[in-house]
């Protein structure tokens, strides 16, 4: 969300992005970063909800509340990334998810 120079990169191209939320990124900087790679004519956007880090909470929680708030605030489409914060991979979601939802090999 900060690498300014790649998002102006990202911008001139013309093939669609999906920027992820960052772990300690906010909502206002995921938005602001669209705008950098609009700025250059880039429409195909797609913001994506990952992880988010909360107190008190497992470190890698999904932050559901934050895509109806995107999709208030701006036209762009927004989607849920769950695999993330499913905590490692032998826990479930995530590998079956990695795997693209193939039987998992003995032993992990």
């Amino acid at each position: 969300m900060q690498n300014f120079n790649l998002l102006r990169e990202l911008g001139k191209e013309r093939k669609p992005v999906c920027s992820k939320r960052g772990i300690a990124a906010t909502i206002e900087e995921l938005l602001l970063s669209a705008e950098y790679i609009m700025a250059g004519a880039n429409y195909g956007r797609i913001l994506c909800e990952a992880a988010s880090h909360v107190r008190n909470l497992h470190p890698n929680t999904m932050d559901i509340s934050a895509i109806p708030v995107v999709k208030k605030l701006s036209h762009l489409p927004m989607v849920g990334d769950p695999s993330h914060g499913t905590g490692p991979p032998r826990q479930g979601c995530s590998h079956g998810a990695r795997r693209g939802g193939r039987r998992p090999p003995t032993g992990c």
